[in-house]
């Protein structure tokens, strides 16, 4: 059920299975599909420096506002990402669906949602 939904929500889409050092420290590597996806923002990570920091704003599936921020660390240079407010919307195991979606005024905005997997489990068992 859970890969349905991610599939259904855009052509563009990346995916991150939430750790307890992501929920609680905002970090998440960049892997090719959220790379893939910030270029469709302008972010092209081969130009970002070590310690540079690029914000986009973005969308949560509830409709608040969220910062997405794509980065490289200050020390190794790994690609990064953050989400602001996941602490509050995410629990570790969730699955962060990113997209994107455009309003009525043709702005497009970084999209994104959340799976819980353990609401989807307790919902099957009953």
């Amino acid at each position: 059920m859970e890969k349905t939904i991610i599939k259904s929500l855009s052509p563009q889409i990346a995916q991150i299975r939430l750790t307890d050092t992501m929920i609680n420290k905002y970090i998440m590597d960049a892997k090719q599909d959220t790379q893939k996806l910030a270029a469709l923002f302008g972010v092209d990570y081969s130009l970002i420096e070590k310690g540079q920091k690029i914000s986009v704003k973005g969308v949560w599936h509830d409709g608040s506002a969220c910062n997405i921020t794509f980065y490289r660390a200050k020390t190794r240079g790994d690609k990064r990402i953050s989400i602001s407010s996941l602490k509050r919307k995410a629990k570790t195991g969730d699955l962060i669906g990113l997209s994107y979606i455009t309003d009525q005024t043709g702005k497009t905005y970084l999209a994104v949602s959340v799976t819980n997997i353990t609401a989807l489990a307790e919902k099957r068992a009953s």
